[in-house]
């Protein structure tokens, strides 16, 4: 479904509606009870099937250490590489 943006300039496009408004538009909109239903795009992140090398797990899970500074551990949730 379209927002009141798309539809007002689809209106418009029409004669007898040249001269309806967006605010209009989605006014009516919501007096109906319609509503944009917005789909996002997806985008891939990760690359699992690749053939670089892979860091190997030295903590496997096991946060404990001797001393300070003998393990530092971080959690990387994005990470902007390479193209756009």
């Amino acid at each position: 479904m379209a927002g009141s943006p798309m539809i007002t300039a689809d209106l418009r496009a029409e004669p007898e509606f040249s001269n309806v408004g967006k605010n209009q538009v989605a006014r009516h909109m919501r007096e109906m009870g319609l509503k944009c239903r917005a789909t996002r795009k997806f985008v891939v992140t990760t690359d699992s099937k690749h053939d670089e090398p892979v860091a190997p797990n030295v903590l496997d899970r096991n946060f404990t250490v001797s001393k300070p500074n003998r393990a530092w551990v971080s959690d990387i949730t994005y990470v902007r590489v390479g193209s756009k």
